[in-house]
């Protein structure tokens, strides 16, 4: 039996958000395959897949780009 790889959620509204898979292996010029091996946006994707999606980079990958402070930038 073979093992599916976990999509982290933000990956899966992503998807939906997109319009599937096809669509944006498409948009960003991937394999369908490759685009259903990402068990989360690979980082040199985020900003192309935050963007097809009308989405913040920060929405797509909260663990590489956490929300700044408002009060403080340099926190």
């Amino acid at each position: 039996m073979k093992k599916t790889k976990q999509r982290s959620p933000e990956l899966l509204m992503v998807i939906i958000a997109a319009g599937g898979v096809p669509v944006i292996s498409t948009k960003l010029g991937l394999s369908r395959q490759a685009v259903y091996q990402w068990s989360t946006v690979p980082l040199k994707h985020a900003a192309s897949v935050a963007k097809l999606c009308n989405m913040d980079v920060r929405e797509v990958r909260p663990d590489l780009f956490a929300a700044q402070n408002d009060e403080n930038p340099f926190v």
